[in-house]
């Protein structure tokens, strides 16, 4: 079934390719995310993290397109927690990263007004 789809999408991408239909655009940005853990004295921090990718936008007719591309997604947090163990204070800070291959696929309809 997989192979199909992506067989389909292949077509598709390269028959309107041929025709000058398609548009790519990259993109960056900034992901921010946070984790919040339930437990008393848990200090949650937020930490900063890279979106980029490339999408390619493909003009199926007057109405309907199909986007997709492909995207590298980081998501990262933090937490700290203090604690008293035999009357000496510790502290435990730990960070999180999770890296994603993200590939979206979205059909959209548009209607031009006022033309």
């Amino acid at each position: 079934m997989k192979t199909k789809i992506f067989l389909i999408i292949t077509i598709v991408l390269i028959s309107n390719v041929m025709l000058g239909q398609i548009s790519l655009r990259p993109y960056a940005g900034v992901c921010i995310s946070k984790c919040n853990f339930n437990l008393e004295k848990v200090t949650n921090k937020f930490k900063p993290a890279l979106n980029l990718g490339v999408g390619v936008d493909v003009l199926l007719n007057n109405y309907f397109s199909i986007e997709t591309g492909i995207g590298y997604i980081q998501k990262r947090a933090g937490y700290s927690y203090e604690f008293l163990k035999n009357g000496i204070r510790h502290k435990t800070t730990r960070d999180q990263q999770a890296d994603y291959i993200g590939l979206p696929l979205m059909v959209k309809m548009q209607k031009k007004f006022g033309t």
